[in-house]
């Protein structure tokens, strides 16, 4: 797979867990927290709550980085999510390349609502957005690793709302 020059190369997660995260975390504070993220115009924030065993980082931060397991709803590293963290903000600022798809979905619940999908789909990296009125929330992201989550995504790509329209 040919990645696109406006994606950097993946994250070397070598080291200590804690040595990681402080790597993580200062890509999170420069990209995401700091940066002013903005889709059409409208800024891009994350959900700033400090989880009580979050080492005082935001959930919005563990979301991009973690998993939950859905037995013990812990939430665990993934380490291929985590190693495409600095990819969203390049992600978002280029959903009009021809290899991005952008679309939106009705998850069908009032929790949810409307989401916004920016799909890489060469590289399988998914970024997840909220809808409100006058901003987007940044939900959560992406490596695709199963046929199944894949052909997910498909699904609602063609039960999308709108937006681009590239197959």
């Amino acid at each position: 797979m040919c990645k696109p020059n406006f994606l950097p190369n993946i994250l070397n997660l070598n080291g200590s867990w804690e040595h990681i995260l402080n790597k993580l975390y200062s890509i999170f504070v420069k990209d995401i927290k700091k940066s002013k993220l903005t889709l059409n115009h409208l800024p891009v924030i994350y959900n700033s709550k400090i989880l009580p065993d979050g080492k005082n980082k935001e959930e919005g931060f563990w979301h991009l980085i973690s998993r939950e397991n859905r037995r013990t709803k812990e939430r665990l590293p993934d380490y291929r999510r985590a190693e495409r963290l600095h990819w969203i903000k390049p992600l978002i600022e280029h959903i009009n390349d021809k290899d991005v798809i952008c679309f939106e979905y009705d998850e069908g619940s009032k929790d949810k609502g409307i989401r916004i999908y920016i799909w890489q789909r060469k590289m399988d990296f998914l970024v997840i957005l909220g809808k409100k009125k006058n901003k987007y929330i940044l939900i959560t992201s992406f490596y695709i690793t199963s046929k199944v989550f894949r052909e997910d995504i498909e699904r609602k790509y063609k039960n999308r709302i709108k937006y681009n329209d590239r197959p």
